[in-house]
C-alpha cells in the first residue's frame, strides 16, 4: 500500500470521528519529513472533493480548504531544473504544514477530550499550561455595587429603576416589569481578559462581548434615542425601531448611528484602527473629531463593508469594500482568524483571551499569518503551532516570551 493510500484511510477515519491517538500521532510524525507533504495535500484535495455536499465541522472545512490552495498555488512555481531548486519549493509549503500540523492537533483534541473528559491532549507539553477564555462578565449596578456573573446561577440578578435584570444560561437580559422615575440609570458589563459575555438590552437589542471590553447602557431606553458607550469589542443585532435610532459611542472617538442591523465593532485602544464591520442593513459612521469640527456627516456603509478610524492620528474615515467580514466576526463564532494578521495583531489576541502578557526577546519578527484556529484550544496547543512554522516561543508563568 502507497503512502497516499495510508493518508486517505487516515483522512477518513478523520473525518468520521473514528480516529485513533496512534493513528493521528503517527500521522504528526510522518509531516516532519518534508517529502511526504505531496501524498498528504494530494489525500486531503481526493477527500475534499468526494465529501461534496456532506456537512462536517466547519473548522476542519476551512483547514482543508486553506491547505488546497496553498498547494495549488505553489504548485505553479514549482522549480525541477535542480536540486537547488526543489528546496526552494520545499520551503514554500511552510503555511501548507502548518494547517496539516493544526488538523493533527485538532484531532488528538478532541479524540482525547472524548474519551477522557476534559484531559486535552498537550502536543508540546509545556511545564504550565492556560486554558482558553470562557463565559463571564461582571455587572456593576447603578448604585456602583458590583456582581461576578460567572459564579451566579440562573434567576434574577437586581431589579432597578422599573428594570429586572435576570441571568439564564450566559446571558444576562434586561426586561421592564415595573414604573421607572424619570432619573435615567446607568448600568455597566465588563468582559476581563479570558472572558466573553451576552447580554439583551432593554429593548431587545442583543450584544457580544469580547473578552476585555465593557458595554454602559441605560436599564430603560427613554428620549428620542438609544445610546450606549462602548470599550473593546461587541457585536451588535439591533432591535429595529425607526423611532428611537441605535448610536453607539466608542472610546469617545467615533459614532455609529443604526436602525436595525448587525455589525461587529472592534475599538480595542492598543489597537492602531478602530473598525466597523456591517453584516445587515445600513450604518452611518462618525469620527468624533469630525462630529466636533465643520464636517459631521459620516460615512454610510454597506453590507460588507468596513469603516477605519486611524485611533492615533487623523479623524479622517477610510471605508474598505468586500471587507473580510468573516475576520472580524470569527471571535464570535469562536474562532481566532489570522488572515493576512502580523505577529504582533496575533498576539494582542491571545493575550486578551488566554489572560497572558507578551513579551519579546529582540525584534518583533515580520511574518504575516494566515488560517483559522478554534478558541476552545489551550494555550500550549497554539504554541505548538507556532513552533512548527518557526516562532519559538517559553512560557514563565502568565508572561508568554517569545525569542
Amino acid at each position: 500500500m502507497n503512502t497516499g493510500n495510508k493518508y486517505a484511510e487516515l483522512l477518513e477515519r478523520w473525518f468520521n470521528a473514528n480516529e485513533s491517538e496512534q493513528d493521528i500521532q503517527q500521522l504528526y510524525e510522518q509531516l516532519k519529513d518534508e517529502d511526504l507533504l505531496p501524498d498528504l495535500i494530494d489525500a486531503l484535495e481526493a477527500r475534499y472533493v468526494q465529501s461534496d455536499n456532506q456537512p462536517y465541522d466547519y473548522v476542519k472545512t476551512s483547514l482543508i480548504m486553506k491547505a488546497i490552495h496553498e498547494y495549488e498555488a505553489v504548485k505553479e512555481e514549482k522549480t525541477v531544473d535542480s536540486g537547488r531548486g526543489n528546496l526552494r519549493y520545499i520551503r514554500k509549503w511552510g503555511w501548507v504544514a502548518a494547517a496539516i500540523v493544526l488538523i493533527v492537533s485538532i484531532g488528538i483534541y478532541q479524540l482525547t477530550t472524548k474519551i477522557t473528559g476534559n484531559q486535552p491532549y498537550h502536543l508540546a507539553p509545556l511545564g504550565v499550561d492556560i486554558a482558553p477564555g470562557k463565559n463571564g462578565a461582571v455587572l456593576t449596578l447603578a448604585d456602583g455595587s458590583q456582581v461576578v456573573l460567572d459564579s451566579m446561577g440562573n434567576g434574577v440578578v437586581a431589579t432597578q429603576n422599573g428594570a429586572q435584570v435576570q441571568l439564564n444560561n450566559d446571558e444576562l437580559a434586561y426586561s421592564l416589569v415595573g414604573k421607572s422615575s424619570s432619573d435615567v440609570v446607568y448600568n455597566v458589563i465588563s468582559t476581563p481578559n479570558g472572558r466573553q459575555f451576552n447580554v439583551v438590552l432593554p429593548d431587545g437589542t442583543k450584544v457580544w462581548l469580547n473578552a476585555a471590553s465593557a458595554l454602559r447602557f441605560p436599564t430603560g431606553f427613554t428620549g428620542h434615542e438609544r445610546k450606549v458607550e462602548l470599550t473593546g469589542e461587541a457585536y451588535f443585532e439591533v432591535a429595529q425601531n425607526e423611532k428611537l435610532p441605535f448610536k453607539v459611542i466608542v472610546n469617545d472617538k467615533a459614532v455609529i448611528e443604526v436602525l436595525g442591523t448587525h455589525f461587529n465593532v472592534n475599538g480595542y485602544e492598543n489597537e492602531q484602527l478602530l473598525s466597523t464591520t456591517l453584516l445587515e442593513g445600513r450604518v452611518r459612521v462618525h469620527s468624533m473629531k469630525e462630529l466636533n469640527g465643520s464636517r459631521n456627516n459620516g460615512v454610510i456603509l454597506q453590507p460588507g463593508q468596513q469603516a477605519n478610524i486611524n485611533q492615533n492620528l487623523s479623524a479622517a474615515i477610510t471605508v474598505i469594500n468586500n471587507a473580510n467580514v468573516d475576520r472580524a466576526v470569527a471571535w464570535k463564532n469562536g474562532l481566532f482568524n489570522f488572515e493576512g494578521a502580523t505577529l504582533g495583531e496575533m498576539v494582542k489576541q491571545l493575550e486578551r483571551w488566554y489572560d497572558i502578557t507578551v513579551r519579546y526577546e529582540g525584534t518583533i519578527p515580520e511574518r504575516e499569518f494566515q488560517g483559522k484556529l478554534p478558541r476552545n484550544l489551550h494555550l500550549s496547543q497554539v504554541l505548538r503551532i507556532l513552533d512548527e512554522m518557526g516562532i519559538k516561543t517559553r512560557l514563565e508563568g502568565k508572561v508568554l516570551i517569545i525569542e
